[in-house]
């Protein structure tokens, strides 16, 4: 991470790795940031056992750990398992976690596709090229795709064109733009 973060509780020596953006979080301050900053790429299953485990062994916050596992094993959303994480730490004031939480339940409100299109964007912007591709790649030929309006869908070419110049070659790379400027000019 690029900034200073207080940490008033336990800084560990071996990190979480989070692959989808190639980060380490050290502390629970620096996994509230994370979450913070990362809502849109954050998925219920990016809050696994793993990570439970790391809260209790490595930050040695075994009550939270039994929370965010009683979650998990009743099968609650994404907002209870983050909403969980970030109030067991003063990182944020309360309404910062309210408006976190707003911004979860738009996310949640929005169609499959554009989550999916945001999720995309987001590996695109950490330079998860393998995985943004496979992303923008499913979503054109979901039977959805065909229900978007023309400048969405030329901007999902458009950034499959990026995925393309740093994964296959500069003609690939060049149909994509192609095809987005005739959908979105």
């Amino acid at each position: 991470m690029n900034s200073l973060i207080l940490c008033a509780g336990e800084v560990t020596k071996n990190p979480y790795y989070f692959s989808i953006t190639d980060t380490k979080v050290y502390s629970i301050e620096e996994l509230c940031y994370y979450l913070f900053n990362n809502i849109y790429v954050i998925s219920p299953e990016l809050i696994d056992d793993n990570l439970v485990q790391w809260i209790d062994k490595e930050i040695k916050m075994p009550q939270l750990a039994e929370k965010i596992k009683l979650l998990i094993i009743k099968g609650k959303n994404l907002k209870d398992m983050v909403t969980t994480i970030m109030c067991s730490s003063d990182y944020y004031n309360e309404q910062e976690i309210r408006n976190l939480i707003d911004t979860i339940d738009r996310i949640e409100g929005m169609p499959e596709i554009r989550r999916r299109k945001i999720k995309a964007d987001n590996l695109l912007k950490y330079n998860n090229y393998s995985m943004a591709g496979r992303e923008y790649e499913s979503i054109l030929a979901s039977k959805e795709a065909k229900e978007l309006e023309d400048e969405y869908y030329g901007n999902i070419l458009h950034n499959l064109g990026i995925v393309k110049i740093h994964t296959s070659s500069f003609m690939t790379a060049a149909a994509c733009f192609k095809e987005a400027y005739k959908k979105n000019n």
